[in-house]
């Protein structure tokens, strides 16, 4: 049984171990540390995932920017980014439980939209689309446009006649 909670601000070791040993690598481990250093790092968009008590997951949203320069338009959305499971609890579904809990929240708590860097075939089967069906581009080169994706918690919350437009995501990501 998987058990899904907020992040409370003692989780910060087990959380940075599970980013680890999910990546095996520190690079998404220390850009969690980075992002919370952030003014705008919302525990209500960091969720946990729990098996017999013990952290086993965790998956974070931020706040990015869209912007649209030939309207001169900008809204807010949230990125997805980044999602861990420890490797002895990956493929069994507990990631898709985390996704579908969290997107249930962020619905609830008035969020309209998500963007996510991710497999094509995967993030689909939670309602994403290629971001360019909403004539939304990534801030660096893609060699795969599909694996850049975006969700409308609210319908028409990501517009369609202001012309291309750019994610902007924090300075922490480093793009």
């Amino acid at each position: 049984m998987v058990e899904i909670r907020q992040e409370i601000d003692s989780d910060r070791n087990e959380l940075f171990q599970i980013h680890q040993d999910a990546f095996q690598r520190d690079d998404e481990a220390q850009l969690v540390d980075k992002l919370r250093q952030n003014v705008q790092y919302n525990f209500n968009l960091s969720f946990i995932a729990l098996v017999k008590k013990k952290i086993v997951g965790h998956l974070l949203f931020t706040p990015l920017q869209i912007n649209y320069p030939t309207s001169g338009k900008s809204i807010t959305s949230l990125a997805l980014a980044p999602i861990s499971i420890l490797s002895d609890y990956q493929r069994q579904g507990i990631g898709s439980k985390l996704i579908e809990y969290a997107l249930h929240e962020l619905k609830a708590q008035g969020y309209s939209s998500v963007i996510v860097l991710g497999h094509e075939h995967y993030y689909p089967k939670f309602g994403f689309l290629p971001a360019k069906k909403y004539h939304i581009r990534a801030p660096f080169p893609l060699a795969n446009e599909d694996c850049f994706l975006a969700l409308e918690l609210e319908a028409q919350a990501l517009p369609l006649h202001d012309g291309e437009a750019t994610v902007q995501y924090l300075s922490e990501f480093g793009i």
